[in-house]
């Protein structure tokens, strides 16, 4: 089990110009959706379920950023792969320096592999 007490470290997360609120989300509701997260542009709401340990739970934020990223940046892929690869790479970069906290609680939980046991 990994040695990490706290889920998320931080609350929100800031994502180019916009802040999500980081919510642990009910096991629940996220598998009466079929989902392991999910992401709300409108609401700026990113949810989060523990149910499958904090390495999962890590992995799947990684996912959900990256449709921040996509959502924020307007990636299209007609912009062509450089384009759009910069676009996202900035993004990227501002998540990574904004968000400090955060990526070193990632790093810690996405290295963790004695955490890949489902919780409950």
């Amino acid at each position: 089990m990994s040695r990490l007490k706290k889920k998320f470290p931080v609350n929100r997360v800031k994502v180019g110009a916009r802040i999500y609120q980081l919510v642990e989300w009910d096991a629940d509701e996220a598998n009466s959706r079929e989902r392991f997260a999910e992401v709300d542009h409108h609401t700026q709401v990113i949810r989060v379920t523990f149910a499958y340990g904090l390495r999962a739970a890590g992995l799947n934020l990684v996912h959900e950023l990256i449709h921040c990223v996509c959502w924020q940046g307007v990636l299209d892929p007609e912009d062509g792969e450089e384009r759009t690869v910069s676009k996202a790479a900035n993004l990227w970069n501002t998540i990574w320096c904004d968000n400090a906290k955060l990526f070193s609680w990632l790093h810690e939980v996405i290295t963790d592999t004695t955490d890949d046991l489902p919780t409950g």
